[in-house]
């Protein structure tokens, strides 16, 4: 159970600042090749993430990865300044990294599950 969730996380964790940045701002024009080669490397940081989460529940030098990561495929995907995005980027994913932590400690306390603390 405990996995899905996480599986849910980690793709929610990913998209949503994709997702946001579409809607606040310009998409910059991509040929369909580079356009699939975006979604490949955006499928390919979902599974990173919960190839990460599966081995090491909470890693702050990943998260600082995974802002670098998302980083750079909001600054390729979307006209934004740099400081936004990276202000945005560090924001959401510090705010989901203490939610998760908070969520998994108190999945432990209510099912007494010693398996991530």
């Amino acid at each position: 159970m405990m996995e899905l969730i996480q599986g849910l996380i980690c793709s929610c964790e990913i998209c949503i600042p994709f997702f946001l940045g579409g809607k606040w701002n310009e998409k910059r024009k991509m040929y369909p090749g580079m356009l699939v080669l975006w979604y490949i490397f955006v499928g390919v940081s979902i599974g990173l993430l919960v190839l990460q989460r599966h081995f090491v529940m909470y890693s702050r030098l990943y998260v600082l990865f995974e802002i670098g990561v998302s980083f750079l495929l909001c600054i390729y995907r979307f006209r934004v300044k740099w400081r936004d995005v990276f202000l945005f980027l560090s924001i959401f994913y510090e705010s989901i990294y203490v939610l998760d932590l908070f969520f998994v400690i108190l999945y432990d306390y209510i099912f007494d599950d010693q398996s991530y603390t």
